[in-house]
């Protein structure tokens, strides 16, 4: 089962909040707040599939932190301050 369809199941069994703008996307959730729209975004990352057991800490956080970085970004998101 890839994440496509989890999702698909997702969305048949859980009701949609009044504060989403977005239900269960690929991306991010688009979030409606009293200040505007918050985006938020959860991603894995595996050792051995996404990057190699030997990889500098550094590195992996570098991958990690740019996986939902593209995820806000495809949704259209720009950094606040």
């Amino acid at each position: 089962m890839d994440e496509m369809e989890i999702i698909k199941i997702l969305r048949r069994r859980l009701h949609k909040p009044r504060y989403l703008k977005t239900w269960l996307d690929e991306d991010c959730e688009i979030i409606e707040s009293p200040k505007g729209f918050l985006l938020a975004t959860v991603d894995t990352a595996s050792e051995g599939a996404d990057f190699p057991s030997d990889a500098p800490n550094d590195s992996i956080g570098y991958f990690c932190t740019s996986l939902s970085l593209s995820d806000i970004a495809a949704c259209g998101g720009i950094p606040l301050g």
